[in-house]
């Protein structure tokens, strides 16, 4: 079942969306009551409004719950460095740096005070949790409500900070990141086996990205359990499982009004555009130029069998 946060005259709502048929039917009960259930029973338990709610009378919002916390996990693919025998990277990132679908995803403020620093693409599958918090640590994916797609925008090479790398200014710009359409149930990507699912990246209709999900490094157990272990997870909460290589590209940058179609199989397709405005104008001699002027650390080139 797809599940879809909207927004009408009334307020901002949850429902079940039909995207051939063109409309939603609104869920009346509150999250904190409906997503438990589900996790644990099904998309067969959930109730709905009398009658549907036709699709083009409302705007979809990013399908996070607040006051939820959003974490994201680093260098989860082979095609990115990664020191033997350590452990995930996992991070906050703030909401007010997630946009949703068809919103305008805007440059990090950061780019004008720091010309070296670039503002790259970032496909994600991302993982909603429903249940009230981890029932069996080890087997995380029980409690997934579903998933969902990320385009994280990430600003790379910026400058650190007096006790190491700024991870806030490199993830949490304001609106710099999106995440939907909608919320995917669990059972319909794998139940509680570890989805393995085509990721594909468009700028401007050419592929950029491309990887599958059961190539991670750390499964959807694995890197819950280290959420988890780290910082309670609780209902509600998102967490964004790491991006794959980029494809024809060295690393990948946006230009203002890029065009970014982010698609996972069985999911949908989420799409948005960049803002105008041209940070790099202010230096633009320092502006990175995609494949030949990026750090070659980031990232190894993409093995045939990581696609």
């Amino acid at each position: 079942m797809k599940l879809a946060k909207y927004r009408d005259a009334n307020g901002d709502h949850w429902g079940e969306i039909d995207p051939d048929a063109g409309t939603i039917r609104r869920i009346p009960e509150p999250f904190e009551e409906w997503a438990p259930e589900v996790t644990v029973k099904g998309p067969g338990v959930l109730k709905f409004d009398e009658g549907t709610i036709r699709l083009d009378t409302v705007k979809l919002l990013a399908p996070v719950h607040r006051p939820a916390h959003i974490y994201w996990l680093g260098l989860n693919y082979p095609n990115w460095p990664k020191p033997e025998d350590t452990d995930a990277s996992v991070f906050f990132k703030s909401r007010t740096a997630i946009v949703g679908p068809d919103d305008t995803i805007l440059f990090p403020k950061l780019i004008t005070i720091q010309p070296q620093a670039y503002f790259v693409y970032e496909i994600e599958l991302v993982a909603m949790i429903g249940g009230r918090g981890l029932a069996d640590p080890k087997n995380g994916i029980s409690d997934v409500l579903g998933y969902t797609i990320g385009n994280s925008g990430a600003l790379r090479n910026n400058r650190v900070t007096c006790v190491g790398a700024d991870i806030m200014g490199r993830s949490s710009a304001r609106s710099s990141s999106a995440i939907g359409p909608w919320i995917v149930t669990r059972d319909e990507l794998g139940g509680d086996s570890h989805p393995d699912l085509q990721m594909t990246l468009r700028i401007n209709g050419e592929v950029r990205q491309k990887g599958r999900t059961g190539k991670m490094i750390w499964d959807m157990n694995r890197l819950l359990y280290e959420v988890d272990y780290r910082s309670r997870l609780v209902c509600g909460d998102v967490v964004e499982t790491g991006t794959c290589g980029y494809v024809g590209v060295q690393d990948g940058v946006y230009d203002p009004l890029d065009k970014a179609e982010a698609e996972i199989e069985g999911i949908g397709v989420l799409r948005n555009q960049v803002e105008g405005n041209d940070p790099y104008s202010i230096s633009p001699s320092q502006r990175p130029l995609g494949a030949h002027r990026s750090p070659q650390i980031y990232p190894h080139a993409v093995p045939d069998e990581v696609l």
